[in-house]
């Protein structure tokens, strides 16, 4: 069923209070709110520590582990959300569920220095908890052009890359490559997907093959902040095998090329959806957001098993139809059913370019169009009408007085990335010490002091 849109803009203002505009199914408001983000940034360590810690800590809730997270997420939830607020989401959503619709949260946030806070967290405990849990939530860029998703039918053609330099953590590639085989075997036997592989680890590899074009990108691998350049990168293996930083915006270059060009990129790599507090394109993720439709990045360092546990649910999802948000909250719920006090569900975050989400067009449910089905001649099978698409954001926009520049929304953030955190877990962190690094398993503390940042750092974001 099509869905309505709970869009939340946050602008700057005066006085270090920010103007914050709703837009949703039950209607309007507006509210003025003051904000520190630099006292929520400070705990950007404190909360990746907690993330990581409650994955492979036994009893996390028991522990506590959840504490900072919750903390942050209700003092999101309290100061964005005024009575008259949180009665129009109440009200959207109710109106929602009697229309047996979706209702999508759509952050559009125009102060960098709040683009850098991890919004994924907002909870209400009367609300049902973590809302992103609940409703997909999305983290819509706003830019003057806006890029129409490319309609694709079947198969989707998932193109995925390994590349790990000598110099850095290792990461369990083959087993996440092995497990996305098996949990994609159902589908691409159906013909409906055909997961493909880059034969070979470096740029020059990558580009030989995005020649041949593919729907999806999807990266295993090590991210970091390059903080002299305030941009972010991927780091691949050169060809002797040392460390080769391909930045966001070279990376971007790279994928105009591919026809068919990506509709959607994952990057299960750490810190892809972090920036600065300065700049609202500086994570990778925000950066790759100009060229690509969809991105799915990693706001804190992330371990082996959840990207791989999360990238087969949410590639089921998007196979059978899902639109990549609501595929985004499958993978998020998959991450809570394997361990229910792990919170790694927080950890992936959702840029669209535009307000549609259903990039893919595939079957519905019981229509084969496998190998076996039979083929029929062109003009000779009614096709089934186009979906609706769902109206973007900026359909929600209220007029105001005056030009107004367009300008960025959220970028993830970018901080300087952490140490590579011991096993179990391989967090795909940067080698690089920073304050984003976790304690090891055996030591799963949330008040441990972080290293401190690197100099000339930007405080991270998600």
């Amino acid at each position: 069923m099509p869905a309505g849109d709970f869009v939340l803009e946050i602008s700057g203002g005066p006085g270090g209070r920010y103007a914050v505009t709703v837009s949703s199914p039950a209607g309007e408001g507006t509210a003025s709110v003051t904000l520190e983000p630099g006292a929520v940034s400070a705990r950007l360590a404190e909360l990746q520590r907690a993330v990581l810690a409650s994955s492979v800590t036994p009893r996390a809730a028991a522990l506590g582990l959840e504490r900072p997270v919750r903390d942050v997420g209700e003092q999101l939830f309290r100061t964005v959300f005024d009575a008259r607020l949180r009665a129009l989401y109440l009200a959207s959503r109710q109106r929602a569920a009697e229309r047996d619709q979706a209702l999508r949260v759509v952050l559009r946030i125009r102060a960098p220095e709040l683009a850098a806070l991890p919004w994924e967290l907002l909870h209400d405990e009367e609300l049902g908890g973590y809302l992103c849990l609940h409703q997909p939530l999305v983290r819509y860029v706003d830019l003057p052009e806006p890029l129409a998703p490319l309609r694709s039918g079947p198969p989707l053609k998932i193109l995925g890359m390994t590349s790990l330099p000598r110099s850095r953590a290792p990461l369990d590639a083959e087993s996440e490559r092995a497990a996305l085989a098996v949990a994609l075997r159902p589908l691409t036997e159906r013909g409906l997907v055909d997961l493909d592989w880059v034969a070979g680890r470096t740029a020059d590899d990558l580009s030989r093959r995005l020649l041949r074009g593919c729907h999806v990108l999807h990266f295993i691998g090590h991210g970091a902040y390059d903080a002299e350049r305030r941009e972010g990168m991927l780091t691949l293996a050169g060809a002797d095998g040392r460390e080769h930083h391909l930045h966001a915006s070279a990376l971007a270059s790279l994928l105009s090329v591919a026809r068919p060009k990506p509709q959607l990129v994952v990057l299960n790599s750490c810190q892809s959806g972090m920036g600065n507090s300065e700049d609202l394109f500086s994570s990778t993720a925000a950066v790759l957001v100009r060229t690509v439709p969809a991105i799915v990045a990693m706001q804190f360092a992330v371990t082996d098993k959840a990207a791989t546990r999360f990238a087969a649910s949410f590639y089921q999802a998007l196979a059978g139809g899902r639109s990549v948000d609501e595929a985004v909250r499958v993978g998020r719920i998959a991450l809570v059913v394997d361990k229910d006090d792990s919170l790694e569900w927080a950890t992936p975050v959702l840029y669209l370019r535009g307000g549609d989400a259903r990039l893919f067009d595939m079957p519905e449910p019981g229509e084969d169009r496998g190998p076996a089905a039979k083929r029929e001649p062109a003009g000779g099978r009614h096709r089934r009408p186009a979906r609706a698409r769902r109206p973007g954001p900026a359909a929600y926009r209220r007029d105001r007085a005056g030009p107004r520049a367009p300008e960025d929304p959220p970028a993830g953030r970018r901080a300087p990335s952490p140490a590579p955190c011991p096993a179990p877990g391989s967090p795909r962190a940067s080698s690089t010490p920073a304050s984003g690094c976790t304690p090891s398993p055996s030591t799963p503390t949330a008040d441990a002091s972080p290293p401190a940042p690197a100099a000339g750092s930007g405080s991270g974001t998600p």
